[in-house]
């Protein structure tokens, strides 16, 4: 049976236009895929949608043999053929495109001509670079040393695992995890974890040397463990972004949940206050941590502001912030403090109040409009959810404020001032002190609130 047109299940699909020229292929009775020509292989669709043409027979092929002059296997060009066995490559073959073998999991012998297999990400040496343009000047006929492969290409393939090991590695960076048991142990000698390195991988355990020391940015992308293991001598360690990251990969999803379950990791950051010249207020910062020594200190790098403010509210006090916006005009006064049980709600809860304030004709300051709300106290979590201690230290803030607003937060011991007296007291102190800044008179609170709604998160 030869195919070798664009038509599959009677759907006409255009086919890529950097296709390989006089492409021909054909599949006999025994399962057996042979494809000729020059250039790229040709797949339908393009892009991320590619298809193969034999996508409709492909759980019959059993081998695959491509023949010299191909010098790509295209996007998703064998994906999913189970029933893949053998792939003979030709020595022309230079670059193995991304999701190419995904999914053959019975695929465990690959050659191409003697070749050796390297990942996109994993850039060549200095030395490898300049050896292989030297061997090209020397002779037009001297090929490429290695084949490229793309992201995923051999996921899921037991030849991966059976060449490369459980993982490719190259100068303590892991590129790929190739392995599919339930405890995946990454070797002594990593130092960093690269981006999309785990990306979908499914284990029970995760366990991690005490010579990791980075983990890129969306390396974990997908990725689940019910537990994430780390040695205790470690005192160090950049997650990456939250998207992603190992902390997510753990189950810390929800920004209510995102306290680590299993996880360990090193702790740099402390919530912290500092003094000011206001009388009874200090100002909230983020601050890095003393190391100590012999275990050191654990937690992890996007710090859990949330439990720290929760933690203080409960031992008493108010926690105050003003907002400002971008003509550095007042927005409003936000403050919370711990009500314990007074007969209307059986457990503890957050007392929220909400100021807008306003400048008199006489120059105090008043409320404008306020209001209280009583939320659960696991709700504050929400609005001090974990967060990137680096970036709030450089904002000198303790969470990231509303697009187009900068936010300042201080702490009181003025429990019995809240609603009102306290954060108005700390208001006029803080104006006194930024004299560039202003508060709304009555006719310009009166003209925000045609279009201001009475909430502010």
């Amino acid at each position: 049976m030869v195919r070798t047109d664009s038509v599959v299940k009677g759907k006409e699909i255009k086919m890529q236009e950097d296709k390989a020229e006089d492409f021909k292929w054909n599949i006999d009775g025994e399962g057996t895929l042979t494809v000729t020509g020059t250039g790229r292989m040709p797949d339908l669709g393009g892009r991320n949608h590619a298809q193969s043409l034999w996508e409709d027979i492909k759980e019959t092929i059993r081998k695959v043999e491509i023949g010299e002059g191909i010098t790509e296997i295209g996007l998703r060009n064998f994906e999913g053929c189970i029933n893949l066995t053998e792939a003979y490559l030709p020595a022309t073959l230079t670059r193995i495109r991304a999701y190419a073998f995904r999914g053959c999991t019975a695929l465990k012998k690959v050659e191409a001509g003697g070749k050796e297999f390297r990942y996109i990400y994993d850039k060549p040496v200095k030395e490898d670079a300049e050896n292989t343009r030297k061997l090209k000047r020397d002779s037009e006929e001297v090929r490429e040393p290695e084949v490229i492969f793309g992201d995923r290409a051999f996921d899921g393939v037991p030849w991966a695992v059976q060449h490369f090991g459980e993982f490719y590695c190259r100068d303590g960076i892991l590129y790929i995890c190739f392995s599919g048991r339930d405890e995946i142990m990454v070797p002594e000698g990593v130092h960093t974890i690269a981006k999309l390195s785990f990306r979908n991988v499914r284990a029970k355990k995760l366990i991690l040397p005490e010579s990791v020391n980075r983990i890129e940015d969306y390396a974990f992308g997908g990725a689940r463990f019910d537990k994430v293991l780390m040695p205790d001598g470690m005192n160090y360690l950049l997650t990456g972004d939250y998207y992603g990251s190992i902390l997510e990969a753990a189950g810390c999803s929800e920004p209510a949940e995102r306290r680590p379950r299993f996880l360990k990791v090193p702790f740099l950051y402390e919530l912290a206050l500092q003094k000011t010249k206001y009388k009874g207020y200090r100002k909230f910062l983020i601050r890095e941590k003393k190391k100590t020594d012999g275990e050191g200190t654990w937690g992890r790098k996007l710090i859990d502001v949330s439990a720290s403010l929760r933690r203080r509210l409960k031992k008493g006090g108010v926690l105050i912030g003003i907002r400002w916006d971008e003509q550095h005009r007042v927005q409003s006064v936000k403050s919370f403090v711990w009500l314990e049980d007074d007969g209307t709600y059986k457990d503890p809860v957050i007392d929220e109040y909400l100021m807008y304030p306003v400048r008199l004709e006489n120059g105090s300051i008043e409320p404008y409009r306020d209001s209280t709300t009583y939320q659960e106290t696991d709700q504050l979590e929400y609005g001090f959810g974990d967060m990137n201690a680096e970036k709030l230290m450089k904002m000198g803030a303790i969470r990231y404020p509303q697009p187009g607003t900068e936010e300042e937060w201080f702490w009181s011991e003025d429990k019995l001032n809240f609603e009102g007296p306290v954060e108005i007291e700390l208001l006029e102190l803080w104006m006194k002190d930024h004299p560039d800044y202003s508060i709304d008179s009555m006719e310009e609170n009166r003209e925000k609130d045609r279009f201001r709604l009475f909430v502010d998160v």
